[in-house]
């Protein structure tokens, strides 16, 4: 679908080292909304050429019959091809019924389609216990692919310092593995951990 940004850029690109005439003309597509080039002021500042043209068009609120001056330096309306679609007192109130009516067929086809982003939960906190786990784990991925779950605790106990009043390192190591399989950190298979 033809749309604004293309009837500008066709617009610009027939003027393109050429020159602007009062009485060019062209009409934006989503509602026949005409511009008229109604005055061309070249203007040099600071050893600087810029070039504004000066178009006439009547506002695009329906049934309103007041017409407007839209002014856009060419430099500027090369790269963003927008334009003034309403008189003075109907500034704001006009939204055009063309979607994407302001990017060119280009860009639409180039458009990525937009992908949420599924959040998902974090991972509960590793403790000590978990740690010690993990670390024994992976010291004995080195020898198989599959470890006894009491080689695991056993391995596991032996990382964790002793309790100055009761050794509980056992228990602990034992819900910890407990803790890890129901997050799916480790996957147990009977009395053994797959690793």
């Amino acid at each position: 679908m033809w749309t604004n940004a293309d009837e500008v850029k066709a617009f610009i690109e027939e003027h393109k080292g050429g020159r602007w005439l009062v009485g060019d003309r062209f009409v934006l597509p989503d509602i026949g909304q005409a511009y008229e080039v109604v005055e061309v002021r070249p203007f040099t500042h600071r050893g600087k050429f810029k070039l504004f043209v000066d178009l006439d068009a009547q506002c695009a609120v329906e049934d309103c019959e007041n017409y407007f001056i839209a002014t856009k330096e060419v430099h500027q309306w090369m790269s963003s091809p927008y334009l003034v679609r309403c008189c003075e007192e109907h500034r704001g109130g006009f939204s055009t019924p063309m979607a994407d009516a302001w990017k060119t067929q280009e860009q639409i086809a180039a458009r990525i389609p937009y992908t949420p982003k599924v959040k998902t939960p974090p991972l509960p906190r590793i403790g000590p216990n978990e740690q010690a786990v993990l670390d024994a784990l992976e010291d004995l991925s080195v020898v198989a692919d599959r470890v006894r779950v009491s080689d695991v605790i056993e391995l596991a106990v032996s990382k964790l310092a002793k309790d100055d009043k009761r050794d509980t390192r056992r228990q602990r190591v034992v819900r910890a593995i407990n803790s890890l399989s129901k997050t799916q950190r480790i996957t147990l298979c009977g009395a053994e951990v797959l690793l």
